[in-house]
């Protein structure tokens, strides 16, 4: 026996492969955790949050429609800053008398200030009654011709008989 053993005899030691084999058998077992609570729990948080942040969705989606439909309601009552912005992002203000339209006849004949009395005249053939009234009113207001006006009337005149 050498030294060092016959030390550890007297001083109460096991040798060292005892020593590594009887802490190997030792250890501890591992402990099993059953997660299936902490899982459950993980999850209705996660529910629980999910769920109330929809509530507050809501609610405020709620609130700000009603705040949108008060602010409407009372949008004449708003002080003078308050009805600068307001003005601001209004929509433009309609006319109050909208203008009369007026309606501008064509001319059923092409070019017609440039042509001649016979040339005019030429033209009259295979008109309305309708469109021979529009180019006489054309013509007395522009030209006023004669010779064009005698030849409207006599056609004018024959559509009526």
């Amino acid at each position: 026996m050498s030294v060092n053993e016959t030390t550890m005899e007297n001083a109460g030691a096991i040798p060292q492969p005892q020593a590594e084999e009887k802490a190997k058998k030792a250890r501890p077992k591992p402990i099993e955790i059953d997660w299936e609570p902490v899982r459950q729990l993980a999850d209705d948080i996660m529910v629980t949050g999910y769920g109330a942040s929809l509530m507050v969705y809501e609610r405020l989606s709620e609130l700000a429609r009603q705040a949108h439909e008060k602010g409407r309601a009372n949008r004449q009552e708003a002080g003078p800053l308050a009805k600068f912005f307001l003005d601001m992002f209004a929509p433009p203000k309609k006319a109050k008398k909208a203008r009369p339209s007026i309606k501008v006849p064509v001319l059923p004949i092409a070019d017609y200030d440039n042509l001649t009395v016979s040339q005019v005249e030429e033209r009259l053939e295979g008109l309305t009654e309708e469109q021979l009234k529009i180019v006489r009113q054309y013509e007395v207001e522009h030209k006023n011709r004669r010779g064009v006006l005698q030849a409207i009337d006599q056609r004018l005149a024959g559509t009526q008989e």
